[in-house]
């Protein structure tokens, strides 16, 4: 065998090598972040990846949600009778052909005494 790939020299510049790499990958990876040092990596590039997709698909749900309350918000202005309705509902106005059961438990007492 060859003496010299077994050398202390060699062998001392492979660790130093090979501890460089490490300290590279570790760099690299965003696992310095535990220590605080404030170094992002590509660990932390998938959690921000992740919050994005999060972020976005809540974006959605509420444009979803706007166009929904602009449609309702139209309907109002426009038709009288969905303005009685909304009125109706909301007020708890009742219209005068209207009749009103009331099944809640609290009736229920009052009519069992």
């Amino acid at each position: 065998m060859n003496r010299r790939y077994f050398s202390r020299e060699t062998i001392n510049r492979r660790h130093f090598w090979l501890g460089a790499f490490l300290v590279w990958l570790l760099c690299l990876s965003g696992g310095l972040l535990r220590f605080q040092v404030g170094m992002p990596g590509i660990l932390q590039w998938f959690e921000l990846k992740g919050e994005l997709n999060d972020r976005r698909a809540d974006l959605a749900s509420i444009d979803a949600e706007i166009s929904m309350i602009d449609q309702d918000s139209r309907r109002l202005e426009r038709s009288r009778p969905a303005q009685e309705k909304e009125i109706r509902r909301v007020l708890g106005y009742v219209a005068e052909d209207e009749l009103i059961f009331d099944f809640s438990s609290a009736s229920r007492e009052a009519v069992i005494e």
